[in-house]
């Protein structure tokens, strides 16, 4: 994440947790939480009930969804250096239309991001549990013929979005069904669970 952030190396205390997350608009429990501490570290809180009930894809799936929250802040403080050309002026403007917060950064991640996060997530899927990702193109060859793509990692991160103006876009818009279809897939299909 810091790689295409480009503040790779430079010091910034995340603590992750497992604990109690915020609720989100359907009252639910999120899967995570970003914080920005006083003192300048980062806390990220991963649903407590995570480790039993997701795959081990979508736990760390919901980790880097949080993770690039902090990468944002990080690489706001730290001027915009990033490799998107005018970084802090395309945020603000995300700040204008969206709002602040978490809705610009998901507004942001939708836009700007997306492509990259399903690519590094597919690459943690192929290299980090790759029995699992060879029996998965082989299951799902009806919806991938070609195997699986990184649109299916890009479609993942959506739900994180939900609730957002980014989100609502998308809902309406016709890749919104693969969405729907791939969704499915990670519950009935990636089964394998966070064990240690």
């Amino acid at each position: 994440i810091a790689e295409f952030t480009k503040i790779k190396g430079q010091k910034s205390q995340v603590t992750l947790v497992l604990g109690e997350t915020t609720k989100g608009i359907d009252g639910k429990p999120s899967n995570g939480t970003s914080t920005r501490n006083a003192d300048g570290t980062f806390t990220v809180v991963i649903n407590k009930d995570a480790k039993a009930l997701w795959s081990s894809l979508a736990f760390a799936k919901s980790i880097f969804h949080e993770l690039v929250h902090v990468e944002i802040w990080r690489a706001l403080e730290n001027g915009g250096i990033t490799p998107l050309p005018h970084f802090p002026a395309n945020l603000d403007a995300f700040d204008k239309l969206y709002g602040s917060d978490q809705d610009a950064h998901h507004s942001y991640m939708a836009a700007e991001l997306l492509p990259t996060m399903g690519r590094e997530l597919m690459l943690l899927h192929q290299t980090h549990f790759p029995d699992e990702f060879k029996r998965f193109n082989a299951e799902v060859s009806w919806a991938y013929s070609k195997g699986v793509s990184v649109d299916f990692y890009e479609n993942l991160f959506w739900g994180g979005m939900d609730g957002t103006k980014a989100y609502d876009n998308f809902k309406n818009s016709s890749k919104f069904p693969n969405y729907q279809r791939d969704v499915n897939l990670l519950s009935t299909n990636l089964t394998q669970k966070c064990d240690n």
